[in-house]
């Protein structure tokens, strides 16, 4: 059985040095579905490739910690997004005490080549709260530069923030 989708043709063309054929655009399914596993790009190493495009696997984490009166902050990872299609599965904690101020927004997210962020989490500061959120994300990214941000709102004395986030992307295509 075929299936026409023009996002298959789209992934195709996002990908360097791709021909597209005809028939691209359509996914076959065979009478008899076999199991399969999804291997991801190579990873070389623990070590951050730094402020770089990566077209690899990489492992990165994002932080930012304020504690009394501060002002909000902006912090991105180091490492940037290629073109292709990515695997994003990390962990999120977040931990606030202090005064509750529920215009003070703290935020995680993808952010594009255009400082357009793509919010994954975000939370008011309304007192002591604490969260730990696992995430697993699937990205088609069809321009270089995309990286992950967290934007943190301001706080007085007396207030201890903190956002940290670890995340292993796995290049898939």
């Amino acid at each position: 059985m075929r299936f026409g989708n023009a996002l298959f043709q789209q992934l195709a063309t996002g990908k360097k040095g791709a021909i597209v054929e005809p028939g691209d655009a359509s996914l076959f399914v065979p009478a008899v579905l076999q199991p399969v596993i999804q291997i991801p790009g190579p990873f070389t190493s623990f070590v951050s490739p730094g402020a770089t495009i990566s077209q690899q696997s990489f492992h990165d984490n994002v932080s930012r910690q304020q504690a009394g009166a501060s002002g909000g902050a902006t912090v991105t990872s180091t490492v940037l997004f290629g073109v292709g299609l990515w695997r994003i599965r990390g962990n999120l904690v977040f931990f606030f005490s202090g005064t509750a101020n529920q215009a003070n927004i703290s935020q995680f997210g993808l952010v594009d080549p255009d400082a357009v962020m793509a919010t994954i989490w975000q939370s008011s500061q309304e007192g002591p709260t604490s969260y730990n959120m696992p995430f697993d994300l699937v990205y088609q990214l069809n321009r270089d530069s995309f990286k992950m941000q967290i934007q943190t709102g301001g706080t007085i004395a007396g207030d201890l923030l903190s956002v940290i986030c670890n995340f292993y992307a796995a290049k898939l295509l």
